[in-house]
């Protein structure tokens, strides 16, 4: 098994562990539908603080300022669907056409699609192409987050 596997005992060992403790896998805070998000749940760059998040296991993405959430409805059908697990990085670098998350200053939570961004506004697109574009004020914006993966 080890031969076949490429591993050693050890790591193959590994893989009977914890879901998260494995080489391949990664344990990441996710934000499940409902759930109430205040100010504590984020510090200013968008990473997740506190005790409070629950986890998800994934492979491993290989990179640190990650995490995951579940998305609770179908309104963004065809391109996730409930239930369906995204992995958001506040620190990767967005452009134009990405799949993003925008948390607004009044708390809200938005998975759109980047159009543009200009020191001023964000132009976003809403996932089903069915909803009119929107823009909004930068001063309104607390972080956008690029969205790294996602499965259902």
């Amino acid at each position: 098994m080890l031969a076949v596997t490429g591993t050693n005992l050890t790591e193959f060992i590994s893989y009977a562990g914890e879901p998260g403790s494995s080489p391949g896998q990664w344990r990441l805070p996710i934000i499940r539908p409902g759930q109430f998000l205040g100010d504590e749940f984020f510090d200013d760059d968008g990473n997740p603080t506190g005790q409070q998040w629950d986890a998800v296991v994934v492979m491993h993405p290989g990179q640190d300022s990650l995490f995951a959430m579940e998305i609770r409805d179908q309104t963004m059908m065809p391109v996730f669907r409930k239930g369906g697990i995204i992995v958001v990085s506040p620190s990767e670098k967005i452009s134009r056409g990405d799949r993003v998350v925008v948390w607004t200053d009044d708390g809200r939570i938005l998975i759109r699609e980047l159009i543009r961004r200009t020191s001023q506004k964000i132009f976003l697109r809403h996932l089903n192409h069915q909803q009119a574009e929107a823009e909004i004020a930068m001063d309104h914006v607390s972080w956008i987050a690029r969205i790294m993966w996602a499965g259902q």
